[in-house]
């Protein structure tokens, strides 16, 4: 700032310098801060470019130039990223491993080739956009054309890309003999009469000639012909290509141009925003670019504010290229479908009844219906792990139980409550193990007596409701046990809350949240009831028994069953879920007050790894169950609705509850790594439980009683030797 108030825009007077100043230092600052994240940035939309290319180069993509073209577009962003996605791996490597030295003749070599590829893949870039709004504004004014016609195969596709590429190689060519690598030795750290390389780059003594002559001409030449010209044809070609749409509107005379006129305005509203985004971003850029490089290594006035803009451009030209992809998705139903069939791992097969979607247009209903077979498909497949999730989640639970249930554990009232959610999360995963053995008998061809068949959908029904109610005592055990610290951290020095930490006040909670929501398990009891499945049988596919809503819940217009799914989902989902975080963010701030007071170290560690364990139990809490209680609302909103909608709703709803089901038990399994890393009285209790260290003790006592006293005694003094 100094320097600039002193050295800098001698022309203007006093108060205009400092204006200038300020703005630049401002200008500077602000760049400085901006390109820290420009590798982030790019990384984010190198993946967007990527996934973009994926899709364009799909079969049914590849029939049309115009998405050849695209794809290529989208081919040469990526590379443009590359120089990005090596300073991102430096700065990974630089917080993970040792410093990446940037100063030998291979990383010199390899930055200054990477600065090559971003300015041709730009020049590249720019000019395919341009040919892809020149294409359909030539094939729009001239249909009956054969010539002009053939401008939409595969074929003029990669001829014109061929042609892009070729005809950018001079400046490519030129652009390597910009630089030139040297170096300079100086004596090594480790010895002296060791000399060390030190290799850097500078502009090349040819571009650097007469006064930089050449310099200056290739920086002003690259940026008309890469950014400065196509900027400018781009707005006069899409002008054309909207005005020779309107013609085509104004003449249409059969329903097929209609159609294909239809489909022309979407290509020209595509292109009328790709022409925006080049406009903004690339017109400034093109303008900085011809003109930086005058200035480059001179103290000229402005230099520095030239060099800033120069930089925000840059970085905004690689972030526009993530509009392609957005554009394109939103533009284009064809881009859609194929989208979603790539986000479904090609899965197609699935019937869109009329009444699915009926609101929409075609192209909307298509989309819509294939992500909803992709979506159905995915829920389907995963479900297929539901068993082995269950089993694993009963082990990890039991052994959470038998763990928690020791007597050094249960002196706590949160260890008793947590050996209580123990027990609520196994019982659900009995009826996931029922469901698969029911799905097996159904399979195979083995005929099965129909008495057998009722008791398994009786059975069914029985581990149904309990899953349903255990689930609810889990949630609100899972939240009592926030709020009980959360007093107890409040209050130090009340007796009153100090008992909330004993055991009997935990049997007191269980016994509380049973009685409290009982009147749900006592209805959820009669939500179902079970009617023998006419005509189903041996000789017939199917069970001869099915499970259906009792008369009590479809009785006045589905009262009941609206009103206990409604309350079920915000009584044992919706009002935990958020109360749970108001409860931890309490805890939190009491137990940073108590350590600001510093008043015992030892109970400071203590809150510390309690809060911890809660935070976490309050996270896979929240991810478990918040999304199954909007699932239960939204069941008794729609249950009312029109047909198609119910129809609808209710495919997206059975796959939601399907995939959160599955992840139940996942998460389950959570609490038991959660309190092996933040209890270490829960990790000195498996060690004691498994007698790791008592079988440590008896194993070198043994092997002690076979040495000589000399022997025993130095075991005894050595670092391993068991303690007491």
């Amino acid at each position: 700032m100094e320097y600039c108030l002193k050295y800098g825009f001698r022309q203007f007077k006093r108060p205009t310098v400092l204006v200038l100043c300020r703005f630049q230092e401002n200008l500077r600052t602000f760049t400085f801060r901006v390109l820290n994240y420009n590798c982030y940035l790019s990384v984010v939309c190198g993946v967007v470019n990527m996934l973009h290319f994926f899709i364009l180069t799909r079969k049914t993509m590849r029939e049309s130039s115009v998405n050849i073209i695209m794809a290529a577009v989208a081919f040469h962003d990526i590379c443009s990223f590359f120089r990005d996605f090596g300073q991102f791996f430096i700065r990974l490597h630089n917080l993970f491993g040792s410093c990446i030295f940037s100063d030998t003749y291979g990383f010199v070599l390899i930055e200054g080739l990477l600065v090559t590829l971003t300015d041709f893949s730009r020049r590249c870039s720019t000019w395919l956009c341009f040919f892809i709004a020149l294409i359909r504004a030539l094939v729009l004014r001239n249909p009956a054309s054969p010539f002009y016609q053939n401008l939409t195969n595969p074929k003029s596709a990669y001829l014109l890309i061929l042609g892009v590429f070729l005809a950018s190689l001079p400046l490519l060519i030129l652009k390597l003999f910009e630089v030139e690598i040297e170096y300079f030795e100086t004596p090594s750290y480790c010895n002296q009469n060791i000399t060390t390389e030190h290799y850097f780059s500078h502009i090349s003594d040819f571009f650097a000639a007469n006064n930089r002559f050449i310099l200056n001409s290739f920086y002003a030449v690259d940026a008309t012909v890469s950014n400065l010209i196509p900027c400018l044809l781009f707005p006069i070609v899409t002008f054309l290509l909207i005005n020779e749409l309107r013609k085509a509107d104004r003449n249409r005379r059969t329903m097929f141009s209609f159609c294909k006129s239809a489909d022309s305005r979407r290509t020209a509203q595509l292109v009328f925003y790709f022409t925006l985004t080049y406009s903004v971003v690339q017109l400034p850029y093109g303008l900085t670019t011809s003109v930086v490089y005058l200035f480059a290594e001179t103290q000229a006035e402005g230099a520095e504010i030239l060099t800033s803009f120069w930089n925000l451009f840059s970085m905004l030209f690689s972030v526009s290229t993530v509009t392609h992809f957005i554009v394109c998705l939103l533009m284009s139903s064809h881009y859609r479908v194929t989208a979603m069939s790539v986000f479904c791992c090609g899965y197609q097969y699935f019937i869109c009844w009329p009444e699915y979607f009926s609101g929409f247009s075609d192209s909307t209903r298509l989309f819509l219906c294939s992500f909803l077979g992709g979506f159905s498909n995915f829920s389907d497949r995963f479900s297929r792990f539901h068993i082995y999730f269950c089993c694993l989640c009963i082990i990890f639970n039991l052994f959470h139980c038998l763990i928690l249930t020791r007597k050094m554990m249960r002196s706590s009232s949160i260890n008793v409550i947590l050996a209580a959610v123990a027990v609520f999360d196994t019982i659900p995963q009995i009826y996931g193990i029922q469901q698969f053995f029911e799905k097996y008998f159904e399979a195979i061809e083995i005929c099965l007596s129909s008495g057998f068949w009722y008791n398994m959908i009786h059975l069914q029904t029985i581990l149904f409701w309990l899953q349903t109610t255990v689930r609810r005592y889990s949630t609100w055990l899972s939240f009592s046990i926030a709020l009980t610290r959360s007093l107890v951290v409040r209050n130090p020095m009340n007796p009153k809350f100090d008992k909330l930490s004993e055991p009997k006040l935990a049997l007191f909670i269980i016994l509380c949240v049973v009685l409290i929501t009982s009147p749900l398990t006592v209805l959820g009891f009669l939500e179902y009831s079970i009617l023998e499945n006419e005509g189903m049988g041996c000789d017939r596919e199917g069970i001869p028994y099915m499970v259906v809503y009792s008369n009590v819940f479809l009785e006045n217009k589905q009262f009941w069953y609206i009103t206990y799914n409604a309350v079920d989902g915000i009584v044992s989902k919706i009002i935990p879920c958020l109360l749970y975080p108001v409860a931890t963010i309490f805890l939190v701030q009491d137990i940073r007050k108590a350590a600001a007071s510093q008043r015992k170290l030892s109970s400071n560690n203590q809150s510390s790894r309690t809060t911890h364990l809660v935070l976490w139990l309050t996270i896979s809490f929240f991810v478990a169950e918040f999304p199954l209680g909007l699932v239960f609302i939204f069941d008794s909103i729609i249950s009312y609705q029109s047909d198609g909608v119910f129809e609808t709703s209710m495919l997206f709803l059975y796959n939601f509850y399907t995939l959160l089901t599955v992840l139940l038990p996942i998460i389950s399994c959570s609490h038991v790594v959660i309190c092996v890393l933040m209890s270490s009285q829960y990790r000195k209790t498996v060690n004691d439980c498994f007698c790791f260290c008592s079988w440590s003790r008896s194993k070198i006592t043994s092997f002690s009683s076979m040495k000589s006293p000399a022997i025993i005694s130095n075991i005894k003094s050595s670092s391993l030797a068991p303690i007491g």
